[in-house]
C-alpha cells in the first residue's frame, strides 16, 4: 500500500469569541508530528465588533467592501493562516453557513476539516487524521465520496467523576475524548456535526459546500450538508457517513450557546428545521444503515 501525507484544510466561522478562537488556533500549531507544510487554515469572523485578532488588524477590502482580509502567513503559527471579517447581518442574525463556504473557498487542502471555534481536541488529531487518510488507496477511492463526525463531548455530558452520562464510548478522567478506545461506526445525516467534521475536497465541491438559505438562525444545516453526502450514492448505504475515532469538545464557556440565541432571534417564519424537512421529504428512508 502506498502512502502520501495529504494536504489538509481547516475552515472555522467564528464571532465575538476570541479567547476560544486563539485557544484553537494555538491548539492547531501545538499539534505533534504533522506535516505543516500540508496544513492550511482560513477563519471567518461573522462581524465581531472588535475583531479577535486585534494586534494584527489590517488588510484590505475587497470590491463591495464586504470583506477585510488579513494574510497572517509567517507571523506565529506554523501552517498557513487567513483571517476574513465581514460585516455583521445588519439585524444581528448568523451567516454561519456562508461563512463557512467562504473559509472553504480560499483554501486549497485536499481534505476539508471543520473546526468550530469553541473545540478542544487531541494534540494529535491531525496527524491522526492526515496518517488515516494518507493510507486510503487512491486508485480505488479517488472518486468515492464519504464524510467523518468525530465523537464529541461537551462542558455538560459528563458527571462529577468523569463518567459520561449518554454516551457509550470510553472517555479520558476528565469525561473528554480517551483516543484509541473506540471503533469505526457507520451512521447516517442525523449524527452529523461540524464540529470535526472531516471529507474530501471533491466531496465538499460535489455537494457545492452549505445550503446558504440556513444562514439567519443555527441548525439543521449541517444533517442537510450530510444527507446530501449520502445522495451523492444515489441508494441508502452506498455513501458512507462514519462516526469515526476521533475526538472534540465543545467548550463555549465564554459565550455560552450562539445556537440557542441565533435560533430565538431569527426573522424568517421558516425554521431550520421546517427547511430541512421540507428539503428532504424522503429523510427517513436515508438513515438505513
Amino acid at each position: 500500500m502506498s502512502y502520501h501525507t495529504p494536504t489538509i484544510s481547516i475552515i472555522c466561522a467564528t464571532f465575538n469569541r476570541p479567547r476560544t478562537l486563539l485557544r484553537l488556533l494555538d491548539q492547531l500549531n501545538d499539534q505533534r508530528c504533522v506535516d505543516f507544510r500540508g496544513v492550511d487554515v482560513c477563519i471567518v469572523d461573522d462581524g465581531t465588533e472588535a475583531p479577535a485578532l486585534p494586534k494584527l488588524w489590517g488588510g484590505r477590502g475587497d470590491d463591495n467592501g464586504e470583506y477585510v482580509i488579513h494574510d497572517m502567513g509567517g507571523w506565529k503559527y506554523k501552517f498557513a493562516l487567513e483571517y476574513i471579517w465581514r460585516r455583521r447581518h445588519p439585524q444581528n442574525l448568523a451567516k454561519v453557513y456562508s461563512s463557512r463556504n467562504i473559509a472553504a473557498s480560499r483554501t486549497h487542502g485536499e481534505y476539508v476539516l471543520q473546526l468550530d471555534d469553541d473545540v478542544e481536541f487531541s494534540p494529535y488529531l491531525l496527524n491522526l487524521l492526515q496518517s488515516i487518510a494518507g493510507v486510503i488507496p487512491q486508485k480505488e477511492w479517488g472518486d468515492i465520496h464519504w464524510v467523518w463526525t468525530p465523537r464529541i463531548s461537551d462542558n455538560k455530558d459528563y458527571d462529577r467523576n468523569g463518567h459520561s452520562v449518554e454516551a457509550n464510548w470510553d472517555r479520558g478522567v476528565d469525561g473528554r475524548w480517551y483516543d484509541g478506545r473506540v471503533s469505526w461506526q457507520e451512521s447516517h445525516w442525523g449524527s452529523a456535526d461540524s464540529s470535526g467534521m472531516f471529507m474530501p475536497r471533491r466531496t465538499w465541491e460535489a455537494i457545492g459546500g452549505y445550503d446558504e438559505q440556513f444562514d439567519g438562525a443555527m441548525g439543521e444545516a449541517d444533517q442537510d450538508l450530510a444527507i446530501r453526502v449520502q445522495k451523492l450514492g444515489n441508494v441508502p448505504g452506498k455513501v458512507k457517513l462514519w462516526i469515526a475515532p476521533y475526538f472534540v469538545n465543545k467548550s463555549d464557556e465564554e459565550t455560552g450557546s450562539w445556537r440557542d440565541k441565533m435560533i430565538a432571534t431569527r426573522v424568517r417564519q421558516e425554521s431550520n428545521a421546517e427547511m430541512f424537512a421540507r428539503k428532504h421529504p424522503d429523510r427517513n428512508l436515508w438513515t438505513e444503515v
